[in-house]
């Protein structure tokens, strides 16, 4: 069930990713930042590691970390024009 659950997040990810590409100020830099760092304290926070439990955080924290640094890069690539 899990790795379902990773492909459709990892999915639903795609037109946001998309649009920010587009317009990457119509998305909060913020909200994407502050997700990175909730999955990574998660990830910490973790009593055990197996496969199960660090998988969706880590699925997680690498999509805000993709979208932030994309937000950042297409930011800076629009005000330089």
């Amino acid at each position: 069930m899990l790795p379902v659950r990773i492909r459709y997040t990892t999915l639903a990810n795609l037109p946001t990713i998309r649009k920010s590409w587009k317009d990457p100020h119509s998305e909060t830099l913020f909200t994407w930042e502050m997700g990175a760092v909730r999955n990574f304290l998660g990830l910490i926070a973790l009593q055990s590691y197996s496969l199960l439990t660090w998988l969706y955080p880590v699925t997680n924290l690498i999509i805000n970390i993709i979208e932030s640094s994309l937000l950042i890069y297409r930011r800076k690539q629009i005000k330089a024009k």
